[in-house]
């Protein structure tokens, strides 16, 4: 069992995140991805990842159990 540093879990989430909001971005048959961390995120990990969300043009929300969501922002 391979045993991750926090800085470790930090990195793969801020590629999963970067990944997602990809994702969603460029491919239009896709709405939304959830990525589930295990557990809560610090406060400038939300605002690092929102701040990349809104660069992307997708939108990123997280609930209190550490669920990232990223959607698509619907067109008017």
């Amino acid at each position: 069992m391979e045993c991750l540093s926090r800085h470790e879990r930090q990195g793969q989430r801020d590629e999963l995140v970067s990944a997602a909001c990809g994702l969603v971005e460029s491919n239009t048959d896709v709405r939304s991805v959830r990525i589930v961390t295990g557990g809560c995120l610090a406060y400038a990990e939300l605002c690092r990842y929102r701040k990349s969300a809104l660069a992307r043009h997708v939108h990123l929300s997280v609930n209190g159990r550490g669920i990232i969501a990223v959607a698509a922002i619907a067109s008017p």
